[in-house]
């Protein structure tokens, strides 16, 4: 559509404005996961796809709708037509988001990924969550070593910065007619501490592989 060029150049824009100055380590752009708009900042994904269609929901916001076809190097990658989409997700932690105006991000104490799951018998969702979690635990955090899927923070995890590019696989559904499109949703959260309990921030991407036509 002829206006989502200068949206998404807007938005690009902020948010480089911002990595220019306290928050480096933040990517742009970022998925909102569908928690409440003053604790949305808290926990928010990146994945590298410019070319989603649509790029935006209905409300303005990047859409947590991911849509990548098998072997589109813009988006997949492992850059090969192979019955599997290779997201690139990065998590996001306590960034300012210009799209979140009224969320204030605050130290996180722990991070989890609730799907896929590591004890999962697929072997693929099985080695996602690990990349998801061994990601997060990367920045500074420790695996909880009886809830590995949880991380924690000690000292909470006030830094405004995202995890490393981590691939996250999407088989394409295989039956007897030929490859299929399969929609996979991620889930995870971060918790924080504040001086009337603990703020939850649940979230969710959806991520959609299509075959090649």
């Amino acid at each position: 559509m002829p206006t989502r060029i200068p949206s998404i150049a807007i938005v690009t824009i902020a948010f480089l404005l911002l990595a220019a100055g306290t928050h480096a380590q933040c990517l742009a752009p970022l998925v909102i996961g569908g928690e409440l708009r003053a604790s949305d900042c808290q926990l928010e994904m990146h994945v590298v796809n410019p070319n989603n269609e649509p790029f935006f929901d209905l409300r303005g916001r990047v859409n947590n709708r991911q849509t990548c076809r098998d072997g589109d190097p813009t988006c997949d990658a492992d850059g090969a037509t192979d019955g599997t989409c290779t997201f690139q997700l990065a998590s996001c932690f306590n960034c300012t988001d210009p799209l979140l105006p009224e969320c204030v991000p605050i130290p996180a104490a722990s991070y989890a990924i609730a799907r896929p799951r590591l004890d999962s018998a697929n072997p693929v969702d099985a080695a996602n969550a690990e990349a998801m979690a061994a990601a997060v635990a990367a920045l500074a955090g420790t695996r909880d070593p009886e809830h590995p899927d949880v991380v924690e923070f000690d000292p909470l995890f006030a830094d405004a910065a995202c995890t490393a590019l981590t691939p996250f696989k999407v088989p394409l559904r295989q039956t007897a007619s030929g490859l299929r499109t399969r929609r996979y949703t991620m889930r995870a959260r971060s918790i924080a501490p504040t001086p009337t309990g603990l703020r939850w921030d649940a979230d969710a991407l959806r991520l959609i592989c299509v075959p090649q036509e």
